[in-house]
């Protein structure tokens, strides 16, 4: 790009980029995957299953047919990952660097997940009478679970050393004293729930943290 060069100077600094593109500048621009090697692995989201199960209602309804939709926690694995595109593959359109390339599906630990939980339902709708004994039916097609990247989290988790993580309990990063990381990409684990207000608490927890710092 064409334009006028500056520099910016600070004690520490944060990169709050969201997720995909915490990890990708955390590839791209610094040699830490050399040492942290969870750096851009376990990435996570919340799979969405619409119309994961049916069953016939026992109350006096128009439509007697029931619909559950359902969404889950996704476990970490470390090949559920972020990496940069090749030199051979299209760039930035701006910048012209390299572009993060995502690698994200669902493991046998999720399936395993998904249809445990659609039982509970299932018996918990029989148990409570609001559906016909024996009627409720889990989906049969795995392609219709929706593996969405609105809620992106993980690819610089959290964690105890760069064993198993890129940043520490701080949300700083392993092994360079003034740099922090805020947002979904630093979770270890994903849970079900939207993961807006832990983001929000997190970067609360990390503003405060840094206020104390001399």
């Amino acid at each position: 790009m064409v334009g006028r060069n500056f520099t910016v100077t600070a004690t520490r600094f944060v990169l709050a980029a969201s997720c995909v593109e915490n990890a990708r500048l955390l590839l791209y621009k610094t040699d830490l995957k050399k040492t942290h090697w969870a750096l851009g692995n376990y990435l996570m989201t919340h799979p969405l299953i619409r119309q994961a199960a049916t069953f016939t209602t026992s109350n006096d309804l128009k439509d007697p047919v029931g619909k559950v939709d359902f969404n889950c926690e996704q476990w970490p694995n470390q090949t559920n990952r972020i990496e940069l595109s090749l030199p051979s593959e299209p760039t930035d359109p701006v910048f012209h660097d390299p572009v993060a390339k995502v690698t994200i599906e669902l493991k046998d630990e999720d399936y395993r997940t998904i249809f445990t939980g659609l039982d509970a339902v299932g018996a918990a709708l029989e148990a409570k009478g609001h559906a016909v004994k024996k009627s409720f039916s889990r989906f049969k097609d795995k392609g219709d679970i929706i593996v969405t990247g609105e809620h992106a989290m993980g690819a610089t988790r959290m964690g105890t050393s760069t064993n198993n993580a890129v940043v520490d309990s701080d949300c700083k990063v392993f092994q360079i004293s003034n740099l922090y990381v805020a947002g979904g990409s630093v979770f270890p684990t994903g849970g079900w729930a939207n993961p807006t207000l832990t983001i929000i608490a997190l970067a609360v927890r990390l503003a405060r943290h840094l206020a104390k710092l001399k």
